[in-house]
């Protein structure tokens, strides 16, 4: 008996240091764990009594969970589960595996971490930084994989209804869409657009949508939707597609057909209840079938007291980190790293398969844009629209596209062409310009002579040439002029009468009174007009070109011209909200006075022009400016001394009143052609 107690205790200390022996020093303990926020990072500190080795790390993205793994940690002086009340972390559970001590952290969703020792301690980071960039190099499944916008579809549905359809590369997993201050905003975090902005001007076309465009920021797009009102929306996801339907608010026709509308109202009061029981009263509350995930866990209090039914749906889901989506009258609800990760996964597979599926070629023909332009954007570096395999070559001489892909690329570059191709908007302008002069004159003049023989061979009268004349000293006749003392009548054409006053002992004495009053009244309306495209400048010119002589520094001359014309040069530019903006030079010019210049002679040109951009809307005449002016001239001409006596001095004067008055006007009226915007997309496919 004694022998075998002997043996037994050898047995056991054999085997105690032969245990020793295989196994680790495990010497670690874990002392404690504490947390604090670091901006917007929270910081949980793990305080061993030593330092340890850096742990194993294991992530699980579809549970939400990391766990560190410290092989040097043999016990912990804390308990198995450590409960969290934050929006990042729900809770920390400890426990021993084969490898040490494992510490796992239930995520409310996927985050970047970071973890770093310090001294006895390791720290680590949830959250986004400003140094996420780097966190995500060291955690491939964290890093966001952009996304492009390929085309935007715009349809009418009627009765005030519309459907915006969204094709993606692959749709952005945080989306967003709200309506504020008269706007519908898409937000699409980590998308490029595919070729240039969109603009689109949908407002004749019976929807609650006047104008869609996109605007960058820096890696993300924003689409803008300016609404004619308030409207209610839905969003579904198809595939790589998102469609929106829009319909204006409070829509009869929408409470019919859509009785789950954004609009219905719902009341919630709920204190630490299950947010699947909440789920459910809101599926129930709509006829909707709820399915979710196992993670989608815990416990919500809330008060909402009529909510739109989908506003406390999306409150309740961005609390819990959650997100849902809708297929049918399925409702699906599950963290939004689950679907992120779920879609991740099933576009994956679509391109696994698509590299599997045949090519098949399709000439598009091209009838309103070219077609080269519409080939460059799909093969853009920055958001090429075809796959891998896919190829495009372009005919100018049919101005048509010759595209082989796979058919689902090939319906996308489809739908790209049907809305693109679209002839440009077409504007009529025509301008007026509209020149008016006023003239009137008035003229009073006098005529009078006096011949006097002084009979010793002597003659008095009004000139030397009419006294040499009138005694035959002269070779040529004198007129009757040259026997005026006073020459001053009205213009010619004025009417006159002549008196001969006296002839007593060979003294002649002749007198005419002439006066004139004249009126011109000169309107030319100059009505220039043409079309043009929409952004395309185009002129209009009907005149003559002058031509004037320009010496060279050689002394050579050549012979250049100037234009005297009437002409309108015009780029119109449609705005989203049909009104038109309008760069305009108009001009009416004409030939005006010459000039002796040296040897020769030069024709001024007379200007009238106007320079400048208007916004007008679509069938407006707007004035574009005048000039008026006002001239009067009042004229004497006078014997001195004489012309000043009263009453006698009117036969040693004439007198001239001139007015006159010029005005101009220019006017200008844009129209937009209408145009049929409603045509089939010629396509031919040909399977190859």
């Amino acid at each position: 008996m004694m022998k075998g107690a002997v043996r037994s205790l050898r047995y056991w200390m054999v085997a105690g240091v032969w245990f020793g022996l295989m196994s680790p020093a495990w010497a670690a303990t874990l002392e404690d764990v504490k947390l604090r926020q670091e901006g917007d990072r929270l910081a949980v500190s793990m305080i061993f009594d030593q330092p340890v080795a850096t742990p194993a790390q294991q992530r699980d993205t579809l549970a939400n969970t990391l766990a560190l793994t410290f092989s040097q940690v043999d016990k912990s002086k804390l308990g198995n589960t450590i409960r969290v009340n934050n929006p990042m972390l729900r809770g920390i559970n400890i426990k021993p595996s084969s490898k040490g001590t494992k510490i796992g952290f239930d995520l409310v969703r996927q985050e970047p971490f970071e973890l770093r020792a310090e001294g006895k301690s390791y720290i680590l980071l949830l959250g986004q930084t400003r140094s996420t960039e780097q966190v995500q190099q060291n955690n491939p499944i964290l890093k966001p994989t952009g996304s492009s916008l390929l085309s935007v579809d715009f349809v009418p549905r009627g009765d005030g209804q519309a459907e915006l359809t969204l094709n993606f590369v692959q749709p952005p997993a945080d989306l967003a869409i709200r309506q504020s201050s008269g706007r519908l905003v898409l937000d699409l975090p980590r998308t490029t657009v595919a070729g240039d902005a969109y603009k689109m001007d949908v407002s004749r076309r019976g929807t609650p949508v006047k104008t869609i465009r996109s605007e960058a920021t820096g890696q993300n797009t924003r689409l803008l939707l300016d609404l004619k009102g308030p409207v209610d929306y839905d969003q579904q996801r198809i595939g790589s597609q998102v469609k929106v339907q829009i319909r204006r608010a409070n829509s009869a026709r929408a409470q019919v057909n859509n009785p789950a509308q954004y609009s219905k109202p719902i009341s919630l009061n709920f204190q630490n209840v299950p947010i699947r029981t909440v789920l459910q009263v809101i599926a129930d509350y709509n006829q909707f079938n709820l399915v979710t995930t196992d993670s989608v866990q815990g416990e919500i209090t809330l008060r909402l007291d009529n909510v739109p039914w989908q506003q406390a749906l999306d409150i309740i889901l961005r609390a819990k980190g959650l997100d849902k989506r809708i297929d049918g009258n399925v409702l699906l609800v599950a963290p939004s790293e689950v679907l992120i990760e779920r879609e991740r996964r099933e576009m994956e597979a679509d391109a696994q398969v698509s590299e599997l599926k045949p090519l098949q070629t399709e000439y598009i023909d091209i009838n309103f844009a070219k077609a080269s332009e519409i080939a460059a954007m799909l093969t853009a570096p920055n958001g090429r629209m075809l796959s891998s395999r896919g190829s495009v070559s372009v005919d100018e001489r049919t101005n048509t596209l010759l595209v082989r892909d796979i058919d689902t690329v090939l319906d996308t570059v489809r739908q790209m062409v049907a809305s693109l191709d679209r002839p440009v908007s077409q504007i009529q302008i025509e301008a007026r310009i509209v020149t008016i002069n006023d003239e009137s004159l008035d003229e009073l003049g006098v005529r009078w002579g006096m011949l006097m023989d002084t009979g010793n061979g002597g003659m008095i009268g009004g000139s030397v040439e009419g006294n040499l004349g009138a005694i035959g000293a002269l070779d040529q006749k004198p007129t009757v002029d040259d026997f005026l003392n006073v020459n001053m009548p009205a213009s010619s054409g004025a009417a006159s009468i002549a008196f001969q006053i006296a002839k007593i002992n060979g003294k002649l004495l002749d007198l005419e009174l002439s006066a004139l009053e004249r009126e011109n009244n000169v309107e030319i309306v100059a009505s220039p007009r043409l079309l043009t495209a929409n952004k395309k400048q185009a002129s209009i010119k009907q005149g003559t070109e002058l031509p004037y002589e320009v010496a060279s520094s050689s002394g050579a001359s050549t012979i250049e011209f100037k234009d005297a014309v009437l002409g309108l040069d015009v780029t119109p530019q449609i705005t989203p909200n049909g009104q038109i903006i309008l760069d305009l030079k108009v001009s009416q010019n004409s030939p005006g006075k010459v000039y002796k210049i040296g040897r020769g002679e030069a024709v001024s040109v007379d200007k009238q022009e106007v320079e400048t951009q208007v916004l007008v809307d679509d069938g407006e005449t707007v004035v574009l400016g005048g000039v008026f002016q006002h001239t009067t001239i009042k004229g004497v001409d006078k014997v001195p001394v004489l012309g000043d006596i009263p009453v006698m001095g009117r036969l040693f004067r004439r007198d001239m009143d001139k007015a006159g008055k010029r005005e101009l006007v220019i006017f200008v009226t844009p129209r937009v052609v209408q145009q049929n915007m409603n045509r089939p997309v010629s396509t031919d496919p040909i399977s190859g």
